[in-house]
């Protein structure tokens, strides 16, 4: 019996509509087999065979499984991808060196971060991601305009901290750790990026941290779409993405325009502009970079506001995450290791030396026990199970030469962070423990020595020991040239920060920390931690 054709709705029968959606779950399915990488028979996988969900579940067992057995003997091992990823290539320390030193065409860090943050979709212009010059331009300037920041930084820090912990020095304040610094990290980051008083600008801001979470939305939900849906439900998930950037943009695009119209005029010779000050931040950055280097697409105004959410993705996504556990670190662990109020002598002792009462980069810099506490809460509280993740892009693949190992176009490679920063081998005794002056004791032991008996070595050792310093034991930033490239700005950022509340608030320490949750490879933050503060007596407000 033919199905009858003349009317198309009498084929949405539900026989109809369940035969389609197997159809396109195989072809899915088939597409994405064929499409996958092939990998080295001789590398073990980790964790296979035990379950559809098993992997939210089980994968950091599995982790850890793969790294006793295959890491600590110099091999690399496989683990299985969730739903719709794909699998990584988990690279253990002795041939970290190997991947990192690919080059970029062969070997992407771009390329895996277009992949897992779904650049086609979430970023409202697939080019963000594909070349991420934003990342460049802060690379680049960031570092000799860093100084320059710090009073600024320092100004927000207290004007956004006064405003969102408050002022009442007569009772407790209960307050929600992440949803304060979900309203103050944005402002004092944009502080860098846009300057004031953008940075202070509610609608932007509120919209710049929807398009944060967006985009973590889009990062946990979509590896479940079958590949055959997406280029029909990307978008329609990037709705949002693209209306909270038109939020944003409003304010940002006539910001921008003015910036180049003021910096051309400026650079003209314009008598107007004689005694006009070049705003110290990405906008001037960018501008004068692009132009430097003859990059015209790159100062398009709306390019420009675009390039925006990415860095504020990195940067309200991470620090905040980072911040949470540095502050449950240390009023939680406060009682036994008396952290506060040594961090608080140290900050106050800084911050009374010449220039009285200003931050500067040599001050924060040698604030080595608060370097330490973050530190060492970065390398017990890592935000995923793997981290540095590369992808192979060149045709051909990649062949390593210290293995003979060949991995194919499309391999997704890996380092066991959780794994490293736990290891006991690594850290000693008590390596899962939270220890917060773990990196300043042998810092502050060797600054103690008189001179003729410091050992040149031990200096340079414990100059290694620093929050912003990389290597691959200790890689939260990253490691090798794409280490982060606002390591050094997040360093100064968290110490103005912790100083600030040290020094103005009482807080009270905690019993117990949260205990950490994963799904799959991902720490799941404690967003429902609770800190009790109250503000010191007769300490000075910023207006």
């Amino acid at each position: 019996m033919s199905i009858p054709t003349d009317d198309p709705a009498k084929l949405l029968t539900p026989g109809n509509i369940l035969a389609l959606i197997i159809f396109s779950t195989a072809l899915s399915v088939f597409l994405t087999w064929l499409r996958a990488p092939r990998y080295p028979e001789d590398i073990q996988w980790v964790g296979t065979g035990k379950g559809f969900l098993a992997g939210f579940r089980e994968m950091k067992n599995w982790l850890q499984s793969g790294y006793n057995t295959h890491s600590r003997n110099g091999e690399t091992f496989i683990i299985p991808g969730l739903l719709g990823t794909t699998p990584e290539v988990v690279v253990p320390r002795s041939q970290m060196g190997w991947m990192l030193d690919q080059p970029d065409h062969v070997v992407s860090t771009a390329a895996a971060h277009y992949d897992i943050l779904n650049g086609e979709y979430s970023f409202v212009d697939k080019t963000l991601l594909k070349d991420p010059y934003h990342e460049h331009v802060v690379h680049r300037s960031l570092p000799r305009h860093l100084a320059g920041l710090i009073p600024e930084i320092d100004e927000q820090v207290r004007i956004c901290v006064d405003d969102i912990y408050g002022t009442d020095e007569t009772g407790w304040n209960k307050v929600n750790i992440w949803d304060c610094l979900m309203r103050l990290i944005p402002r004092v980051t944009n502080r860098m990026f846009v300057g004031k008083p953008l940075c202070d600008n509610q609608e932007y801001i509120d919209n710049m941290i929807n398009f944060t979470l967006d985009v973590t939305r889009d990062l946990m939900t979509f590896p479940m779409v079958p590949t055959i849906a997406k280029p029909v439900l990307g978008p329609l998930a990037g709705l949002t993405s693209k209306y909270h950037y038109s939020k944003t943009a409003k304010h940002s695009i006539p910001l921008i325009k003015q910036r180049l119209h003021d910096l051309q005029r400026h650079e003209a010779g314009d008598e107007g502009y004689k005694n006009w000050e070049v705003p110290n931040d990405y906008l001037t950055w960018t501008i004068t970079t692009a132009k430097a280097e003859g990059r015209m697409d790159e100062l398009d105004p709306v390019r420009i506001s675009q390039r925006l959410l990415p860095l504020n993705f990195a940067a309200i996504h991470t620090t905040s995450i980072t911040t949470l556990h540095a502050f449950l670190d240390i009023i939680c662990y406060d009682k036994e290791q008396n952290i506060m109020d040594s961090l608080r002598e140290e900050a106050q002792k800084v911050l009374n030396e010449e220039p009285a009462g200003q931050w500067n980069k040599a001050k924060l810099a040698s604030l080595h026990r608060m370097d330490s506490a973050v530190r060492e809460s970065m390398r017990v509280n890592t935000l995923s199970q793997t981290m540095i993740i590369r992808k192979v892009i060149a045709l051909g693949g990649v062949t390593n030469e210290n293995t003979g190992q060949h991995f194919s176009q499309g391999t997704m490679f890996s380092c066991p962070i959780w794994c490293t920063q736990h290891d006991e081998d690594i850290f000693g005794d008590g390596a899962d423990a939270y220890d917060a002056f773990r990196y300043s004791r042998q810092r502050e032991e060797f600054n103690e020595k008189k001179d003729e008996k410091k050992n040149p070595d031990d200096g340079l050792k414990a100059a290694k020991m620093g929050m912003v310093t990389t290597s691959v034991e200790h890689y939260g930033f990253g490691h090798g040239r794409h280490a982060c490239p606002g390591r050094f700005f997040v360093a100064h950022e968290l110490k103005m920060l912790i100083s600030y509340l040290l020094l103005n608030y009482d807080i009270k320490a905690q019993e117990k920390r949260p205990d950490p949750k994963w799904i799959g490879k991902a720490m799941v933050p404690p967003t429902d931690a609770i800190m009790e503060l109250r503000r010191k007596r007769g300490t000075t407000v910023t207006s």
